[in-house]
């Protein structure tokens, strides 16, 4: 399956690269180092299965990024990946599949994996069966439903 991890820091992204390939998959993984320069390579991402992305990043950061990608490739899966929280809920504008804490990705990577797996299965999309060696782990995360009706007082936004 073809990954791409899009992230400012250099060192980040090896973290995450480091993850995956310790799942023992045969993934292709291109990095990215800007929003700009993942947007360019349109022809890879297209291919992609999961597309990793930094929120904060200079230029076009990563909702801005996100948002791009989904409108023309709609069934490309966006993992929105930062060190805040506080940007969960910009998530839901972009239709990310999930929100992942940096400092927590050992932890919530994991269940990432089979969240996606399962998503993949109901879409008719074919990601890898991963396993999670440690399922009883407390995790940290946002998990983005399907639907986008949110409420708010009992009334619909």
């Amino acid at each position: 399956m073809k990954i791409a991890v899009c992230d400012d820091s250099k060192k980040d992204r090896g973290v995450l690269r480091a993850l995956l390939e310790a799942c023992g998959y045969d993934f292709e993984i291109r990095e990215y180092g800007s929003g700009e320069e993942l947007y360019a390579d349109m022809g890879y991402v297209r291919e992609c299965g999961i597309v990793f992305l930094d929120i904060n990043m200079e230029g076009m950061d990563g909702l801005a990024a996100a948002g791009r990608i989904k409108a023309e490739c709609p069934k490309v899966h966006i993992v929105l990946v930062t060190a805040y929280v506080n940007y969960a809920l910009d998530g839901y504008k972009v239709k990310a599949s999930r929100f992942l804490l940096k400092d927590d990705l050992r932890q919530t990577l994991p269940e990432c994996r089979m969240t996606l797996r399962g998503t993949a299965i109901r879409g008719k999309t074919r990601l890898p069966v991963w396993e999670d060696k440690e399922p009883e782990r407390k995790r940290r995360l946002v998990q983005f439903p399907e639907r986008q009706q949110h409420h708010f007082h009992g009334a619909a936004l």
